[in-house]
């Protein structure tokens, strides 16, 4: 979805896979979703942090996810503890609202920044 959205804006935006992890180059953004905390992610995500692309990561609940020391910025989202457990349904539903709340902030403060800009090149 960030993807999408940021295509949209005009920027040149792909979803990464395993496929395509490789491809990841210095000057690209990579933006990771991580909802489990697990290492498995952080392993398959090696080749493109490899390349030293400004690195996001975006974590649900936890500051103990491996992704959030590699790092240039995290974000941590808030999930009630009600909802501790991935596998219930009110832990998806409630992380997937917040993921789009997540997504849509970044798109709204690049709109922004990309408005101030042009009103800089106006004048």
């Amino acid at each position: 979805m960030l993807a999408l959205c940021l295509a949209e804006l005009g920027f040149a935006a792909r979803t990464a896979d395993c496929a395509n992890l490789a491809d990841v180059t210095p000057d690209d953004v990579l933006v990771v979703v991580d909802v489990t905390g697990s290492d498995a992610l952080a392993t398959q995500l090696k080749p493109a942090l490899q390349s030293r692309p400004i690195f996001l990561a975006i974590t649900a609940g936890s500051l103990l996810s491996p992704l959030v020391v590699q790092a240039d910025v995290a974000v941590i989202l808030p999930i009630s503890p009600s909802c501790s457990s991935p596998d219930q349904p009110k832990y998806v539903t409630g992380l997937q609202l917040v993921c789009f709340l997540a997504v849509d902030a970044i798109r709204s403060n690049l709109v922004q920044r990309i408005e101030g800009i042009n009103d800089f090149v106006q004048r």
